[in-house]
């Protein structure tokens, strides 16, 4: 045993990377999860209702984009919901290019319902996942739509595109 003991507590830890706090290690906050949950559910009633612009569309991508990184963390790449999450996807990337285009949005019944369920997921995922691990999901998401920002045109495929950020 060495004569340090914080050197002997950093032994598993990569190199730069700083202990878990435990904040990290505990799930958000009841409060704090509530909040984000209602703005979720709030962006889902805006969509449903056509009234969703760029910043819920934007909201909309990020739980979902969240939730998918986080249930693939813990069910792997290959499970029976990666669909949903697909289409999801596609139907909110077909919603922006609707706004994006000046066209009258509109979302059909079946993909409010994938988003819907995917929002309940990740209201799941809040209020149980060590923020830590939200947190990494969240840096996931952002790496790939940096990558996404960087293409000509990004991927109307979300599987193809998630797959080159691995």
């Amino acid at each position: 045993m060495s004569a340090n003991p914080k050197k002997d507590r950093s032994a598993g830890r990569a190199p730069g990377r700083r202990p878990l706090t435990r904040e990290l290690l505990l799930p958000l906050g009841p409060a704090r999860a509530r909040a984000l949950s209602l703005e979720h559910h709030l962006a889902l009633v805006a969509l449903r209702t056509g009234q969703a612009g760029v910043d819920v569309i934007t909201r909309l991508f990020n739980a979902i984009g969240a939730a998918r990184f986080l249930h693939e963390a813990t069910h792997g790449r290959v499970s029976p919901e990666q669909p949903h999450f697909e289409q999801a996807w596609r139907a909110l990337l077909a919603y922006a290019n609707q706004i994006r285009e000046g066209r009258p949005a509109a979302m059909n019944e079946v993909d409010l319902k994938f988003l819907e369920q995917l929002v309940l997921l990740h209201d799941e995922q809040m209020a149980t996942t060590p923020v830590h691990q939200l947190l990494d999901a969240r840096q996931r998401l952002g790496r790939w739509l940096d990558q996404a920002a960087q293409c000509d045109r990004p991927s109307d495929d979300p599987a193809a595109s998630i797959e080159r950020l691995r």
